[in-house]
């Protein structure tokens, strides 16, 4: 997601898709010409997964990409590895 979009701006998506239940846990990764360090900040604070300065190389994009879906994969088998053993007793 970009930073500078019309109506409602990055940071404001943001913070509905982390302020509501039933979207807070979406990755979010934004691509921005945004170099400032404060809205770099500001995007990590409010949660989001990476983040990425404009110009991007697309092979970093889908390397980025792979390594959020790898670790979303691990979270989700630990979680049902756990729930199992929970479950068991």
């Amino acid at each position: 997601m970009d930073l500078n979009m019309p109506i409602m701006d990055g940071f404001q998506v943001l913070h509905k898709l982390k302020s509501n239940p039933e979207t807070e846990h979406i990755p979010v990764i934004i691509l921005t010409a945004r170099i400032d360090i404060e809205s770099e900040l500001r995007c990590l604070q409010a949660g989001v997964t990476d983040y990425i300065k404009k110009p991007w190389d697309p092979a970093e994009l889908q390397e980025r990409i792979a390594i959020i879906v790898g670790a979303r994969e691990l979270e989700r088998e630990g979680y049902v590895t756990k729930s199992a053993k929970s479950g068991d007793k």
